[in-house]
């Protein structure tokens, strides 16, 4: 699937980028590296982790060293506000994952199913950045 960051000779926004993330994604039979990373670019509630050395360090060892569950679940929690794995299984090929906010009202803001684990997680992460929970959803800077 072709990836376009131009429509028109005009650039996309973050939101359809972001959009575009979650169709490949949801497309594709696996996450890959590049979309951690491009989510990991994109979303807003990332940008405290994005802009604190250590975390940004920390994120790109998990990366390096391949272990993209570990980075996804760091991103999770270094997200503002932090949001906590509620519910992960697998069934009939099918990977199920709901998050919810970490705060006192621990509402579920993000839900999604993929063969994969790691697309579901991160699936459910980009729909949680669009949720009301979030004040700011998807940066269009």
């Amino acid at each position: 699937m072709h990836t376009s960051i131009f429509i028109d000779g005009l650039p996309l926004t973050a939101s359809q980028r972001i959009d575009q993330l979650t169709d490949r994604l949801a497309a594709l039979p696996k996450a890959s590296e590049h979309h951690i990373w491009e989510a990991y670019t994109l979303l807003e509630c990332l940008s405290a982790c994005r802009h604190d050395d250590r975390d940004r360090r920390y994120f790109r060892d998990l990366m390096d060293a391949s272990a993209h569950l570990e980075a996804l679940l760091f991103l999770l929690a270094r997200s503002r506000p932090a949001l906590e794995l509620h519910h992960l299984s697998l069934s009939d090929g099918v990977w199920s994952c709901r998050l919810i906010v970490g705060s006192a009202d621990r509402s579920l803001c993000g839900a999604a199913v993929h063969p994969d684990r790691n697309a579901a997680i991160l699936l459910a992460l980009i729909r949680a950045a669009g949720s009301s929970a979030f004040s700011g959803g998807h940066d269009d800077a």
